[in-house]
């Protein structure tokens, strides 16, 4: 229901969402201000609570349910490291290319802005296999 939090700041984090449908508005409350400050909104095929997963830290924002309310996929950490993995094994992962002699582009995929590059894509572009 809107209104009602979803994550909230400074609590240990067990679950990753992707948002199927509506809107959750990001706040956090910062050092020297009053109120919660709006960090962000969040739309359907957004995403939000991994970074307390892959770092293993307190939540560090407020995520709180739109009116008329919203609807999230959700994976516990097991499931979320499991699909995921550590990242830094996929970024260091060899394949051999280098002793085949092909040349990397200048631009590795960790240099890529990735809200950028991937922005126009929501949930519904993609397809389960």
């Amino acid at each position: 229901a809107g209104g009602s939090y979803i994550i909230r700041q400074g609590t240990s984090g067990d679950s990753f969402y992707i948002i199927r449908s509506g809107k959750v508005k990001v706040t956090q409350r910062i050092q020297g201000k009053n109120e919660e400050q709006t960090v962000r909104v969040l739309e359907r095929g957004s995403y939000f609570g991994e970074q307390a997963l892959l770092k293993e830290e307190c939540r560090t924002a407020n995520v709180i349910a739109m009116t008329p309310g919203v609807e999230c996929l959700t994976l516990d950490r097991n499931a979320f490291i499991q699909l995921v993995g550590d990242l830094s094994e996929l970024r260091e992962k060899d394949y051999g290319d280098a002793k085949r002699g092909v040349v990397r582009s200048h631009k590795l995929p960790h240099d890529v802005d990735v809200d950028q590059e991937y922005s126009h894509i929501r949930l519904t572009d993609l397809e389960v296999i």
